[in-house]
């Protein structure tokens, strides 16, 4: 199972999210709109770098990664609600099941904001350090 489909099952599981973006998280990429003026708020998730620990007998099989997570608003205040939830939801996750394993969540590296007025979108980027087992 990778970081990116563990931190987007905990993301879908928590409510306050939800609330904001719906089921709009996506891996890498989010889908094309029919209209090119159209835009949902939404979630794109990143790998970032991927790793386990070697031990003498070989793989620890605790996996450690680090994940950016790119809030997406035409609004700047909605993106960075958005983040503000992302940050809630997963700062509290320590040992839950997600995607069938156990994941533990920190906050780690960037949290930033942008605006790309060519697409219209104003975005907040944060970065979380996940293991999972």
């Amino acid at each position: 199972m990778s970081s990116v489909a563990i931190t987007i099952q905990a993301l879908l599981a928590a409510p306050g999210v939800t609330a904001l973006v719906a089921d709009r998280i996506y891996p890498i990429a989010a889908p094309p709109f029919n209209d090119p003026g159209e835009h949902h708020d939404d979630i794109i998730v990143n790998l970032i770098h991927e790793d386990d620990e070697m031990l003498l007998q070989g793989a620890a099989r605790f996996p450690e990664a680090r994940v950016s997570i790119e809030c997406r608003s035409v609004s700047a205040a909605s993106a960075i609600r958005i983040g503000e939830a992302v940050k809630t939801a997963l700062q509290e996750i320590a040992g839950d099941t997600f995607a069938g394993r156990k994941a533990w969540f920190f906050k780690e590296g960037t949290d930033a904001t942008e605006r790309n007025d060519s697409v219209g979108l104003s975005r907040r980027h944060l970065d979380f350090y996940v293991r999972w087992k």
